[in-house]
């Protein structure tokens, strides 16, 4: 059972991941733009005009993985959030329902019995859908962050590399 300072902890980590995706998203774009800019078109040949060409590429291909990877987050996020919500009322109905009526406290609403039977065994069956999307969009999340790291650091080792090789040329 999470405690309030587990809680605490969790979103401060995810307020801190979401700031890092969305510097790293910043940085890269700024990044391309220079490319842009400062890029000298040169016939695509072994040179470090075709180098640095590639290194756009790579970084632009980084920050579409960089969208992919905040896309993924939010539908983490959303997901999470609708699991735990249907845990959450099935637990409530299961442990209000006591053959009776039931009155939903928020609206107002009376339950009989056979409703209350019908939303628990909804809840139950939706609970291991959302589980299994929620654990495709973490992979997702974990994969776009992998490749995101991976087309930066290759993209920008080809970038640095370019420009010390246009100085010997």
């Amino acid at each position: 059972m999470p405690t309030e300072r587990s809680d605490k902890v969790y979103e401060s980590w995810r307020q801190a991941v979401e700031k890092f995706d969305y510097f790293i998203l910043g940085v890269t774009g700024a990044l391309c733009a220079y490319i842009s800019q400062v890029y000298k078109p040169a016939q695509v040949d072994l040179n470090p005009g075709t180098l640095e060409l590639l290194a756009l590429l790579l970084l632009v291909a980084a920050a579409v993985e960089g969208f992919r990877r905040v896309e993924s987050t939010i539908l983490v996020t959303s997901l999470n959030h609708r699991y735990l919500r249907a845990q959450e009322e099935r637990g409530v109905l299961i442990s209000k329902a006591n053959g009776g009526h039931l009155i939903n406290e928020s609206t107002g609403d009376i339950l009989s019995p056979d409703m209350v039977a019908h939303q628990i065994q909804v809840a139950t069956e939706l609970i291991p859908a959302l589980r299994t999307q929620l654990e495709s969009a973490r992979n997702a999340a974990e994969r776009s962050y992998g490749i995101r790291n991976a087309l930066l650091f290759v993209g920008f080792s080809a970038l640095v590399a370019a420009k010390v090789w246009s100085a010997y040329v």
